[in-house]
């Protein structure tokens, strides 16, 4: 994603490596303990990172990941990627999870999730229900009737629970801080970046950038010719069929 109010274009997002513009779209609307529900079908081709996922209106508790951080689902539209172990990582695999921490320390960063694969498929074939349930005590996270995440909010909170030093921000929220604040929906592609960056293998070529070179955007653009042909008409669309909130309160 990125903007073009003349030229040239610029891009933001993780590494800034594709010189390609994705798509981001923000709800107006937010809710604070309710169910979310998006039935979408994910883009499909390499190199593409889909991601659902909510964020606070407001950094109540300080920048993130200290108001916390919902992803209903993030999935890589890679056919053939794998781990090290050989499990698939690519269009048919889908990580939900949470973001909390009292800073930006690496040691109070705490993500907690949870990985589904459907079977026989990939997440771009057919429209799914992604949702998130959420109260006050409790963080269920799915597609269609199968939940993937759950996060039972703990009796000492998240504090105690994720292990933080320093200054508790949370203490004047809610048992269940930071997750106590209204939150929107984000919906948005990218293009490569820090996702692929691990030890991640793609089938039949390997990631088409070296990590940490300067000249990673024209590495990408310049092996075009190996990714290019994955993206297929509207395959290669994050396609959002509808989107619903409902609050509990």
């Amino acid at each position: 994603y990125g903007f073009c109010s003349a030229q040239p274009c610029f891009a933001q997002g993780w590494n800034n490596i594709a010189p390609i513009m994705s798509g981001m779209l923000l709800s107006k609307k937010s809710v604070k303990f309710g169910r979310v529900e998006i039935v979408a079908k994910m883009a499909i081709g390499d190199w593409f990172w889909n991601a659902l996922w909510m964020m606070p209106d407001h950094p109540v508790y300080g920048e993130w990941p200290a108001s916390g951080e919902f992803d209903i689902i993030e999935n890589a539209g890679n056919r053939h990627l794998h781990d090290t172990d050989g499990s698939s990582k690519g269009s048919d695999q889908m990580m939900s999870s949470i973001h909390y921490g009292v800073d930006q320390q690496k040691s109070n960063h705490v993500h907690e999730f949870g990985l589904y694969n459907i079977p026989n498929a990939n997440l771009g074939d057919a429209f799914h229900t992604y949702w998130v349930d959420w109260t006050e005590d409790k963080i269920v996270i799915g597609i269609d009737d199968i939940p993937v995440f759950t996060s039972n909010t703990p009796s000492q909170g998240y504090y105690a629970h994720g292990n933080q030093t320093g200054p508790n921000v949370w203490a004047n929220g809610t048992k269940a801080a930071p997750f106590d604040t209204p939150f929107h929906i984000i919906m948005n592609v990218h293009i490569g970046g820090v996702p692929f960056n691990g030890w991640w293998k793609n089938e039949p070529y390997g990631r088409p950038w070296t990590l940490g070179n300067h000249e990673q955007m024209m590495q990408f653009w310049e092996n075009r010719h190996l990714w290019q042909p994955t993206w297929q008409g509207d395959t290669a669309a994050l396609r959002i069929k509808s989107v619903k909130m409902e609050a509990y309160d």
